[in-house]
């Protein structure tokens, strides 16, 4: 059983209904607590880039010291709902979503939809959403570094996979910020104007453990109401982590930044490294160098659409062996490939869903709750995440149905025109499958 308890354990037909849902809750929130704590150590330990010869800088205006690829999806809005909680009150949160659809595909549509929500629950928070816009031609352009990446890897879903996250880690694109936070500002006196004309000196000095109030009230899962709180009280200081960062210029992806969206922004390209307010809309690039993604959700918690046809073929049992299965060639199919993808920026990736504990606390949860297949999408699948947002104050992403991402940035549906004339045919020939090598000989 190596995921979820015993399968016998699923029906719980002796429970009444109260009970049931009691019980359902009280994994949910043994389950968030253990996600949360994942997110706080990934967020907690990231040092300062400083380049060779010089001396860290105190910046009156704290940066991001994560990026979060960001769908709207589940796995991502609740990332960056737990990242509210754990970090320093002042410190922005960025959020990357790429897309091949001249702004119009299903993620761009449900990360605008994601940013919003996350705002009206959390808006105090300095949320960026970076919207990084694409075609098959920029793909082209770097299609012979992308598959150096992904080898031995090497078929159209790949490709597309490999394109889409290398581009979304790149974060560099358009700002969006949420509606509210354009609105001009009333200025009220109270607490979060003192929080936020302290922050200047909070800045300049280094917090290694973040123990005070935010931090304080994630760790007794306080949620986003006590996360709000601090924000709005709290002098709580920023961690040398917020205070800069970037592609290291040893890298190939380091030099490009360079040549094409020179730091220090002398041709009116913003990055955060730069300090002060980013107007939404400007030209942007994320200096994080650390990014959280969301691998690992889906396989522990019945994401994708192949563990319905288990389910459907082979019950709670054929389930939890197809799950154990994706989790055994994870590290093969998806990590490697992955991590050489976000490496070659500069950057580290960070799994808050493979984290020990959170695995654990989902060994340690029936199946049933952690998944009833028998419900549609966007209910059933992932079904204790799902409960998560909703208990976190998020019913909307709660119920978002899943895409894969060369689906959901519509770079999938391009390449399948381009490559075999419509999608039709490329389903027929059963196309992320293909080698590539095999396609470019026809």
């Amino acid at each position: 059983g190596a995921v979820g308890k015993e399968v016998q354990e699923a029906d719980g037909a002796e429970e009444s209904e109260e009970e049931r849902e009691a019980a359902f809750q009280g994994h949910v929130t043994r389950v968030l607590s253990a996600l949360r704590h994942a997110v706080q150590l990934r967020c907690c330990c990231i040092e300062q880039h400083v380049a060779p010869g010089k001396s860290p800088q105190p910046n009156p205006s704290p940066t991001s010291p994560v990026l979060i690829l960001f769908s709207g999806g589940v796995d991502s809005t609740l990332l960056a709902a737990l990242t509210h909680e754990v970090l320093p009150p002042h410190v922005p949160i960025e959020l990357c979503n790429v897309c091949f659809a001249g702004g119009s595909s299903p993620d761009r549509v449900a990360a605008r939809d994601a940013l919003e929500e996350l705002a009206a629950v959390a808006p105090s928070r300095d949320w960026r959403l970076i919207e990084v816009d694409s075609n098959l031609e920029e793909v082209d352009a770097h299609s012979a570094r992308i598959l150096t990446l992904l080898h031995p890897a090497g078929t159209i879903m790949d490709l597309n996979i490999g394109a889409a996250l290398w581009l979304a880690v790149g974060a560099r694109g358009k700002l969006r910020r949420p509606v509210s936070w354009c609105m001009p500002k009333q200025p009220s006196g109270g607490a979060s104007d003192a929080a936020a004309s302290a922050a200047p000196e909070a800045a300049a000095s280094a917090v290694s453990t973040i123990t005070t109030a935010s931090a304080a009230s994630a760790a007794s899962g306080g949620g986003f109401a006590k996360a709000e709180e601090a924000i709005g009280s709290s002098s709580m200081k920023s961690s040398p982590c917020c205070q800069g960062g970037g592609a290291d210029p040893g890298t190939a992806a380091g030099k490009e930044s360079l040549e094409g969206w020179q730091l220090g922004n002398p041709g009116g390209i913003a990055g955060d490294d730069e300090g002060g307010d980013v107007a939404a809309g400007a030209r942007y690039r994320s200096s994080a160098r650390v990014v959280l993604l969301g691998h690992g959700a889906d396989e522990q918690c019945a994401g994708y659409g192949r563990h319905r046809t288990r389910f459907r073929n082979g019950g709670m049992a054929g389930l939890a062996e197809e799950l154990t299965l994706d989790m055994q060639r994870m590290w093969l199919r998806n990590l490697g490939r992955d991590d050489r993808l976000v490496a070659d920026w500069g950057k580290e990736a960070r799994h808050p869903f493979l984290d020990e504990g959170f695995m654990a606390a989902l060994l340690d949860t029936p199946l049933h709750a952690i998944a009833d297949l028998r419900a549609p999408p966007g209910t059933g699948d992932k079904r204790i995440l799902r409960a998560a947002l909703a208990q976190m104050g998020l019913p909307k992403a709660a119920k978002r149905v899943k895409r894969a991402i060369q689906f959901g940035t519509r770079i999938g549906k391009l390449s399948n025109i381009r490559e075999f004339g419509s999608n039709r045919a490329a389903n027929t020939r059963n196309a992320g499958t293909v080698e590539l090598h095999t396609l470019w000989q026809h």
